[in-house]
């Protein structure tokens, strides 16, 4: 778990007390919008469909990324 927070940037001194995050994005792209984990459901709908409205793109092409947090695993 600690890796997984690690690669998010979500480690807390208090395991229990990290910030919840959402990704949408895919990795094929490696590209990836992060997103307020608690976020209410219309919010998380609004931030899908502005990811799928800027289409496939190569990666560093638009959007706001994060690294593949899945890479150390």
């Amino acid at each position: 778990m600690g890796r997984a927070l690690d690669a998010l940037g979500g480690r807390a001194p208090i395991a229990e007390q990290h910030t919840p995050v959402t990704l949408i994005g895919r990795a094929a792209e490696g590209r990836w919008t992060r997103v307020d984990g608690i976020a209410p459901p219309a919010r998380l709908a609004e931030e899908v469909r502005a990811y799928l409205s800027r289409g496939l793109a190569a990666p560093g092409a638009g959007g706001r990324r994060v690294d593949d947090p899945w890479r150390n695993f």
